[in-house]
């Protein structure tokens, strides 16, 4: 048995994949050799010959009250197999045809895995690479989606990521990865959108553990690159900002796309950037963004049409995100200027801000400031060090200032004194030429308590706050 096997005596029953497993603890991502019996209509348990395979998913089926995905005692388990991941020492097609399985019937229940996903900016982007994936790829499973726990100050209180210590009732997957479920939550006071994400998308959501800095998250790339047999990986980032130089003027948050990308080179397989909604993040203008992509050699892959994103909506409904509300817009064909973040920074909304752009890694590496700088750090507060040097300040520095500014008390108040207050910063923004506000620079205007701007959310055709048409 190869070095790290994990041998498990697996019980399979009612077709080739579904099965029991005698004394298991989290099995994703771990490799499995079946050793035991299987259930034969025509000649009852019968032993079938050892052999191999990788698991990219264990999804327990819900037996009474327990927690989909968190079995308290044996349950039957759906196993997904992985394109090339069983041992040539025992051809599948043989073991079981041996135990009365058709091989066409196995094979329709084989999972052959594309891409393994990063989500370069935290959970907007999550939700974002989720969406990409099943638009330019609709055919794969659902994906495995790497991501941040990195929220605005306005959800969760405390400056930068959450690591798994600020977690509670994550699932270990392999050595090195955790996935958020619905019932994981994050430890007071820090807030997360991801566990509620993680119960309303087709993906599973992973855990970026920034605090090893690029090489502790190369590791966590690493080992679900192998465990999954994914054959390439995509770094999804929406607004454009992953693609900087280094250099532009308004380049904010370089921190966490550069960690991504720092920690995806020397991979054994390829690695794309897709960037969406060029501009949309008001750090990169839009020309900057399209400039960077065609000095980099990449490629526009696919512009976004209204039915393609119109999914979205229902989780725009509830969640913060920024970039991706705008590129949701984009594509569902809103046009004209609208106000975002903190600064009240106006971006243009666009045909090209519903667009996709591919960018190969190597290319960008070689094209950019701090990435190759970022490869080597080993914790977070080196990536910082190297930020500070190269960009001039960490994002974590600028959220460590603000978070002071807003850590006094901020009551819920009167919705009527909230639609006051909205509708008169509203008609200083039509004042100032702006069709559309995001609901959080509605809510950086207004400074409410951290639940008062989902109760200003309104009925529109875009995930937007509307200034020149009424609402």
């Amino acid at each position: 048995m190869s070095a790290g096997l994990v041998d498990h005596r697996v019980a399979l029953f009612e077709g080739p994949l579904i099965g029991w497993v005698h004394g298991f603890g989290e099995l994703d991502g771990l490799l499995l050799r079946v050793v035991d019996r299987v259930m034969d209509h025509e000649h009852g348990s019968r032993p079938v010959a050892e052999f191999q395979f990788r698991a990219l998913q264990v999804a327990c089926e819900p037996r009474g009250n327990g927690v989909p995905g968190v079995p308290a005692a044996p349950a039957g388990l759906l196993l997904d197999v992985g394109e090339g991941a069983v041992s040539d020492a025992f051809p599948l097609e043989q073991q079981w045809r041996d135990v009365g399985q058709g091989w066409e019937e196995v094979t329709r229940r084989l999972v052959v895995v594309g891409a393994l996903l990063i989500a370069a900016g935290g959970g907007g982007d999550a939700l974002a690479a989720s969406a990409l994936h099943q638009i330019l790829r609709p055919t794969d499973p659902a994906p495995t989606v790497l991501t941040y726990a990195w929220e605005r100050l306005r959800v969760d209180p405390l400056p930068g990521p959450r690591g798994p210590a600020g977690f509670t009732a994550l699932v270990p997957v392999g050595r090195f990865n955790w996935q958020i479920i619905p019932s994981s939550d994050t430890t007071p006071p820090g807030r997360s959108t991801l566990p509620r994400l993680a119960g309303q998308i087709d993906a599973r959501l992973l855990l970026i553990d920034p605090g090893g800095g690029a090489a502790g998250i190369r590791r966590q790339v690493a080992e679900l690159v192998e465990i999954s047999a994914a054959a390439r990986v995509w770094i999804v980032d929406v607004g454009g900002d992953a693609v900087a130089h280094g250099d532009e003027p308004g380049l904010r948050s370089p921190l966490a796309d550069g960690l991504a990308l720092a920690a995806c080179t020397a991979l054994p397989v390829p690695v794309e950037i897709l960037t969406a909604g060029p501009g949309l993040d008001g750090e990169l203008s839009e020309a900057e963004v399209v400039a960077r992509v065609e000095v980099l050699g990449g490629e526009r892959l696919h512009r976004l049409h209204r039915d393609e994103v119109q999914p979205l909506c229902d989780h725009l409904a509830w969640h913060p995100t920024e970039a991706t509300a705008l590129l949701t817009a984009a594509a569902l064909g809103a046009r004209g200027r609208v106000e975002i973040r903190d600064s009240g920074t106006p971006v243009e909304l666009t045909d090209r801000s519903a667009d996709i752009y591919r960018v190969d890694l190597p290319a960008l590496v070689a094209g950019t400031r701090y990435v190759a700088s970022l490869a080597e750090t080993g914790t977070l507060d080196q990536a910082e060090d190297v930020i500070r040097r190269i960009c001039g300040t960490s994002d974590i520095d600028y959220e460590r200032a603000k978070a002071l500014r807003l850590s006094g008390p901020r009551p819920p108040r009167p919705i009527e004194e909230l639609r006051r207050d909205a509708d008169a910063y509203t008609a200083e923004a039509r004042a100032k030429g702006i069709d559309y506000l995001t609901f959080r620079r509605l809510a950086e205007a207004l400074n409410p308590s951290p639940d008062d701007i989902a109760r200003l959310r309104v009925h529109s055709t875009v995930p937007l706050w509307p200034v020149r048409d009424s609402r």
